[in-house]
């Protein structure tokens, strides 16, 4: 791999980090924080199979899912469109769009999030770390699993590595490779806020630009991944039952209560709906 790669790519891990650093005194328990790899590693398994249908069982994952088939129906409509839009992209984007998120796909972040979370004793990032591990994870299998139904071939089957044919089926849908950024994007979300998650969106955005630019994707098969992070996201912060303290603006979006009731009136039925914020 290219000496500037791994530049970047310690480079973005660092950087995400920081924000983690700057909030130790706010997130550090008094109590003593133990760190066990393998029963936190069997926690994260755990995580991440429960996170497969808990993305389906509330209201904003309901609404998640409902607008990313919405949003991807036109899409599938218009890829050729849009592919023939998209230039093959320069050095610069493939580096961070095919070396770098190749590499993230391995659980770097999520990994040095654990030991950095070690020697400072802060649960946030342990769990920030523990639920980016298990996201990315899910929307891999998933990835996988999808790829064996019918929905389209590559745009261009010349120049695949056996990492984007021997894991995976004959269908493009959707990308693995933005799989890493995609769930780092909403978990740093979730644990940080919005101005820290910009920085693995931009990488999403960079793997957006190869990807598709390189014609070893479909616009759709980078977009759905995206809608199958958030989902996966918000499946795996509902199953880690260790951790509740998500950041407001992400509590604002997504965790709020929601019920509907029927109601019988003379003239006929009706429902109540409430939804709390």
């Amino acid at each position: 791999m290219k000496k500037t790669t791994i530049v970047l790519i310690f480079s973005f891990a660092a950087i995400n980090l920081s924000f983690a650093a700057t909030e130790v005194q706010e997130t550090q328990v008094p109590e003593q924080l133990h760190h066990t790899p393998f029963k936190d590693f069997v926690t994260t398994l755990k995580i991440m199979s429960k996170g497969m249908y808990l993305q389906f069982t509330t209201p904003a994952t309901l609404v998640t899912a409902g607008v990313g088939a919405l949003v991807l129906w036109p899409i599938f409509e218009s890829d050729s469109k849009l592919l023939d839009k998209e230039e093959y992209p320069d050095p610069a984007t493939r580096t961070v769009g095919y070396d770098i998120t190749n590499t993230l796909n391995f659980g770097i972040v999520p990994l040095a999030s654990y030991g950095i979370s070690y020697f400072i004793k802060d649960k946030k990032l342990k769990n920030f770390a523990i639920e980016s591990l298990a996201a990315n994870g899910q929307v891999m299998i998933e990835s996988l699993i999808l790829s064996f139904i019918d929905i389209h071939e590559r745009p261009q089957k010349g120049n695949l590595s056996k990492w984007e044919t021997n894991f995976r089926s004959d269908s493009s849908w959707p990308s693995g490779h933005v799989a890493a950024l995609t769930t780092l994007t909403f978990k740093t979300f979730q644990f940080y806020g919005f101005f820290p998650a910009l920085l693995p969106a931009v990488g999403v955005y960079a793997g957006y630009k190869q990807r598709v630019g390189s014609r070893q994707h479909w616009p759709s098969d980078v977009i759905g991944t995206i809608f199958l992070a958030a989902l996966a996201s918000e499946g795996t912060r509902l199953a880690n039952d260790d951790y509740h303290d998500s950041h407001p603006w992400h509590k604002f979006l997504f965790d709020h209560q929601f019920a509907m009731k029927p109601i019988y009136l003379d003239r006929g039925a009706g429902a109540v709906v409430s939804l709390n914020f």
